[in-house]
């Protein structure tokens, strides 16, 4: 391929690139993990920033050490903070070409940076300040300078940079660290002789570099792994593969296509290790985490496998030559006009929230804030409180603090419900974000404030304001204390306290009463759920009472599920507890319901009221 093709295909590439990853990044919120690191800066010291700020968490110190330096000389805007990461990840679309012209040829190396440089996957990392930016361009400088040797380079530049890009890599992120550490690896069985002692000395002067770090990897290590990630399914692997590809039949077909025809037109080209070696290296950091996740403790996610994916991309281009530059042009313009059309129209990359937001949140709490005065409540559950501020000190409202900020935590509802329950606040807003809200949330706020006159829902996040209105409950069936068609109870248990009557479960009788229906008699429409009601006496070590929800008929078999009161009422306390059960669909009409509280560890409980109520749903998450 001549020198002005293979220049005006790669100017259009990075053109592209410094399009994507630079239009508008400053305008999306902080993600939660963002102003996680933002949080941690908040130290006067380096030692403290190590201490407080990098051994608590599961990564590296290098993206935390960079964020504090960055933040203290210019500030904490979005501009400022994501920039480098920005560069970062158009320097890696360069990379990845280079990468793959030194593997095998120039078309190689467009048809790797035109996937790169479109993916909605790479595209995502290079635009948020998290170490995945700056993890994806040491990975791809390091198996550039890898890839130089391998192919016969002794070039003294190349070891030095092979062995400070590898112990970046380990400085930034853990799977950073794993692929850098399987390339490296790698290389001790295919170099041999003068080369392979040179390549050893790199090696020892990456583990060099990276000793002062290795009391801190040691700690974050023995914290395990990150339990929201959740085990993976036997299925992972094969939905990586479509989620790095856009999730896309026609993205899949046409770079697949245009990789089979590589492999077609190269068959004289008989070295199975041009493709072969890229595949293990793919594939190994994605087994590792997988098996891991597994059989000891969850960590595998798709953003933590960015590292490895020019390997991937390697595999699938390494027939390419530069044998038909015309037929490589159109490969390249077929990827970018594909993946474009993919990212920008089927994925709606730029229309699309990503994450969970604050700034949204926090805009309209100052809003409404300004309007009611002291006339609202204002109630968040986010991680942490710095999250809602650092957007209200951007606004010029530093005074605006939220009455609570977390509601999701065990003993959450309680503090709303006491809150609800003392102000005299006509109006209550209420914002959440990228934490797993249960619709007990809004059916507490809707005991007082019943009305909700203003909602607005972001992924993973929104807010809503509610007033004060009537609330009227659609009863089905109450618990009466006695044995009926729809109710039962253990009657020994039942006694009159100072003239309340009041149902007992312990370990002698650990079930409560229970209200067994079929669906059909419960007149429940289409939009409604069932609402549990109950007023009740806490053990005092506050034991484990759960509220369980049965539902099943002949066809469709039984669901079962259960919510504890712990979660609205402490040990030890007396006061009511709400449960929303949503209903599931049925294939007949012969379904049952069963509603009961339950004592699993035996510790007693007094319920002194229980009723079952019709309610509609609440509004999606």
């Amino acid at each position: 391929m001549d020198r002005v093709h293979r220049q005006l295909l790669l100017g259009l590439i990075i053109a592209i690139a410094a399009a994507l990853r630079f239009y508008g990044y400053w305008q999306w919120s902080f993600s939660n993990d963002e102003l996680s690191a933002l949080l941690r800066l908040q130290f006067n010291s380096f030692a403290s920033l190590i201490e407080n700020g990098v051994r608590p968490d599961g990564h590296p110190a290098g993206t935390q050490v960079f964020l504090y330096y960055l933040t203290k000389f210019f500030g904490v805007s979005e501009t400022v903070v994501r920039l480098p990461f920005v560069l970062a990840g158009m320097l890696a679309v360069i990379y990845v070409y280079r990468i793959g012209r030194t593997w095998k040829s120039d078309s190689t190396g467009l048809l790797m940076a035109a996937c790169f440089t479109t993916l909605e996957f790479p595209l995502l990392y290079s635009r948020i300040a998290r170490p995945y930016a700056l993890g994806m361009l040491f990975a791809t400088m390091a198996i550039y300078h890898w890839a130089r040797i391998i192919r016969g380079s002794q070039s003294l530049k190349d070891m030095i940079a092979l062995a400070v890009t590898l112990a970046a890599c380990a400085y930034t992120h853990y799977f950073c660290a794993l692929t850098a550490a399987l390339v490296a690896f790698s290389g001790l069985f295919i170099l041999k002789g003068e080369i392979l002692r040179h390549y050893m000395y790199a090696l020892a002067g990456a583990i060099i570099l990276f000793l002062p770090h290795l009391s801190t990897t040691l700690h974050q290590l023995s914290i395990g792994g990150v339990a929201w990630v959740g085990i993976p399914s036997n299925y992972w692997p094969i939905e990586h593969v479509k989620f790095v590809f856009n999730d896309s039949i026609l993205v899949l077909g046409v770079i697949g296509l245009i990789a089979v025809i590589g492999r077609i037109s190269s068959k004289s080209d008989s070295r199975n290790s041009q493709w072969s070696i890229p595949l293990l290296l793919f594939m190994l950091p994605m087994s590792i985490g997988f098996f891991y996740s597994k059989y000891a403790s969850p960590v595998l996610q798709h953003s933590v496998l960015l590292f490895s994916f020019p390997f991937l991309l390697m595999f699938l281009f390494s027939s390419w030559n530069d044998n038909r530059p015309n037929f490589t042009s159109l490969a390249v313009l077929s990827i970018l006009a594909v993946t474009l059309f993919s990212t920008l129209f089927q994925k709606q990359f730029f229309k699309t929230e990503h994450f969970g937001v604050f700034k949204e949140l926090a805009s309209s709490s100052v809003k409404w804030k300004h309007q009611f005065g002291n006339d609202i409540l204002l109630i968040a559950d986010v991680n942490h409180p710095y999250y809602l501020d650092h957007y209200c000190n951007q606004l010029s409202a530093p005074h605006i603090r939220f009455d609570t900020y977390r509601v999701s935590d065990e003993g959450g509802l309680f503090k709303l419900k006491r809150l609800i329950e003392t102000s005299t606040a006509n109006h209550l807003a209420y914002a959440w974000s990228t934490l797993n809200q249960t619709p007990e949330i809004e059916r507490v706020i809707k005991e007082k404030y019943s009305e909700v006159i203003a909602s607005e829902i972001h992924f993973n996040s929104g807010i809503r304001l509610f007033k004060k209105g009537a609330v009227n409950h659609r009863v089905i069936s109450a618990f009466n204390f006695t044995n009926t068609k729809s109710w039962s109870c253990d009657s020994a248990m039942i006694s009159t306290v100072n003239g309340t009557q009041l149902t007992t479960i312990n370990s002698a009788s650990p079930y409560g009463p229970t209200f067994s229906a079929m669906l059909t008699d419960l007149r429940i429409k289409a939009n409604e759920n069932i609402c549990v009601y109950i007023e009740v006496s806490m053990p005092q070590n506050g034991g484990d009472i759960q509220m369980v929800f049965e539902q099943s008929n002949s066809t469709d078999g039984a669901i079962w599920e259960s919510r504890s009161l712990s979660a609205q009422l402490p040990a030890g306390e007396s006061g009511w507890a709400i449960f929303d059960f949503m209903l599931r669909p049925a294939t007949d009409n012969k379904v049952h319901v069963k509603i009961y509280p339950w004592s699993t560890s035996g510790d007693e409980a007094l319920i002194t009221r229980m009723e079952i109520r019709a309610v509609r749903g609440t509004s999606d998450r």
